[in-house]
């Protein structure tokens, strides 16, 4: 999680990070390499694009390049916050 991480341990190939929504739900923080690597074989802003229009993405800020600000800690990274609701599990 970005709140409960030792940061005494150095980690490789981090794709970023994690926490807990105020609705209980685990939001994903993908920085943009960790997400790259994910959608690997896809175009990355069709990607972003898909993953918004699902709603699984929800970026803060209007302006799309880099994901959101947040500070972890105490540096700023780009995310791309990243939420599987319960409700869409339950669709299928």
């Amino acid at each position: 999680s970005k709140d409960g991480c030792p940061t005494d341990r150095f980690i490789t190939d981090r794709a970023g990070w994690w926490e807990q929504s105020k609705g209980n739900e685990r939001v994903y923080l993908f920085h943009s390499v960790g997400l790259r690597a994910a959608i690997e074989g896809h175009d990355f802003k069709r990607a972003i694009r898909a993953l918004i229009d699902a709603g699984t993405l929800t970026l803060r800020e209007t302006d799309q390049r880099g994901g959101d600000r947040i500070r972890i800690d105490g540096q700023q990274h780009r995310v791309y916050p990243i939420c599987f609701s319960e409700s869409e599990d339950q669709k299928d």
